[in-house]
C-alpha cells in the first residue's frame, strides 16, 4: 500500500478511536498519518483539531498552522485557529482567520465577522 493511502487509513482510524472515546489513541494513530504522509494537509488539520480536544492549544495550533501551510484553502483548519484565538483572547488574530475560514465556505455567523472586524 503507497504510503499517501496509508497516511489516510491511519487519519480515519485516528478519528474513529477519538470518536469511541479514545483521544490519546486517536492522536497517535494522526501522528503516524503525519509521518507516513508529510504532504497531507487534512492530517495535520486533524492532529491540530485532536490537541484542540485534549487541550493542547500550542501543539493544536502549530499543526493547524502546519494544514494551512500545506493547504491555504482549507475552511476547517482555519475555523479551527479561529477558535484557540478566541479562547486565548487574540481577538486580532481571531478576527482575521474567521473572515477567511467564512470566505472558504465555514459555517461562522456573518455577524460575529462584523463584530470582531472592528478589532482587526
Amino acid at each position: 500500500m503507497q504510503p499517501r493511502f496509508k497516511s489516510e487509513l491511519y487519519s480515519s482510524l485516528g478519528l474513529a478511536e477519538y470518536q469511541k472515546g479514545n483521544l490519546d489513541k486517536g492522536i497517535e494513530y494522526v501522528e503516524m498519518a503525519v509521518e507516513l504522509n508529510p504532504a497531507s494537509a487534512r492530517a495535520y488539520n486533524n492532529l491540530g483539531g485532536l490537541y484542540i480536544l485534549k487541550n493542547n492549544l500550542v501543539k493544536g495550533e502549530y499543526f493547524l498552522k502546519k494544514a494551512i501551510e500545506l493547504d491555504n484553502n482549507m475552511a476547517n483548519a482555519y475555523l479551527n485557529l479561529y477558535k484557540i484565538y478566541m479562547s486565548q483572547n487574540r481577538i486580532k488574530e481571531a478576527a482575521v482567520a474567521a473572515e477567511v475560514a467564512y470566505k472558504l465556505g465555514a459555517n461562522i455567523d456573518p455577524k460575529q465577522i462584523q463584530y470582531l472586524k472592528q478589532f482587526k
